[in-house]
């Protein structure tokens, strides 16, 4: 299986493979338009139905918030789903020494973390 994190080694490279990979122009539009708006959220163990390991990327707007998945695919490059909720619970940016896999705020993400395992 291809590394999940293999897409990119910092926040940049990330963002601009989103802009050209994303299958939603909308999301791509917001992402550029609103750039202060684009918040990494870090390396995640489980993401989407199939729970895979992958980066996760909010995008928000005065309209719409996104939840972008990036997760690898098997002989290709790597998929990208849009989620509903965050799933904190599988969030593992503080494992990584690569800040882009942390997120932009790990303190607050580990927290977030904290709180969902505590609700299961």
């Amino acid at each position: 299986m291809p590394d999940p994190m293999s897409i990119t080694r910092d926040r940049g490279e990330l963002i601009n493979w989103l802009l050209e990979n994303c299958p939603r122009p909308r999301i791509v539009r917001a992402m550029l338009k609103y750039p202060e708006q684009v918040e990494v959220l870090g390396a995640f163990s489980a993401l989407g139905k199939k729970q895979q390991p992958g980066i996760l990327v909010r995008v928000t707007t005065d309209r719409a918030t996104w939840q972008v998945a990036v997760c690898p695919r098997l002989g290709q490059s790597h998929a990208v789903y849009i989620l509903h909720e965050v799933p904190w619970k599988f969030w593992t940016g503080d494992i990584h020494a690569l800040p882009v896999l942390q997120g932009d705020n790990p303190a607050e993400y580990k927290k977030k973390r904290d709180e969902a395992c505590k609700q299961i």
